[in-house]
């Protein structure tokens, strides 16, 4: 898996963060489960959207898979206008299902999933903290940059 040992900083960051929630999707008949989804897009530094985003440049992106929590986290470097050329693994997933690309840097996997669960007290995009999975239901979608650095400073072992 493509990882950066530099951690990302959230200095000078944009106001908000891009949240990206994923699992085992099948793909023109054949099943691909959410950690080699994880795999093949963040080593060709992309992900892929079925509805349209549009992200600036510099907007923190946090992976989060179903059933697992917060994995890792990138940078957006710019939104696709187009699918073409792309790599045999990206020709995996139909444009028709995935139309929509962003090209990312400074792609990070952390080194133990991240619970949502001891976190929900303090993010403010869940609004309600009994049923915060519906939270997560509507993806890709902007969450606060402050929520954002929550995660990543919990995924880098700091007590928040």
């Amino acid at each position: 898996m493509s990882n950066s040992d530099a951690k990302p900083s959230m200095a000078g960051s944009v106001a908000s963060a891009l949240l990206t929630v994923f699992g085992d999707i099948e793909v023109q008949g054949r099943a691909l489960d959410a950690s080699t989804i994880y795999r093949l897009l963040t080593e060709e530094r992309v992900w892929l959207f079925s509805r349209k985003i549009a992200p600036v440049p510099g907007t923190q992106v946090l992976f989060y898979r179903v059933g697992s929590g917060f994995v890792g986290s990138a940078v957006v470097v710019a939104v696709a206008d187009d699918r073409h050329n792309e790599s045999t693994a990206l020709r995996s997933f139909p444009e028709r299902m995935y139309p929509y690309k962003i090209h990312l840097s400074a792609v990070r996997t952390f080194a133990h999933s991240v619970d949502v669960r001891p976190l929900l007290p303090k993010l403010s995009f869940v609004r309600n903290k009994t049923y915060w999975g519906h939270s997560f239901r509507t993806s890709p979608r902007m969450i606060p940059a402050s929520d954002c650095r929550l995660i990543i400073d919990t995924a880098n072992g700091a007590n928040v």
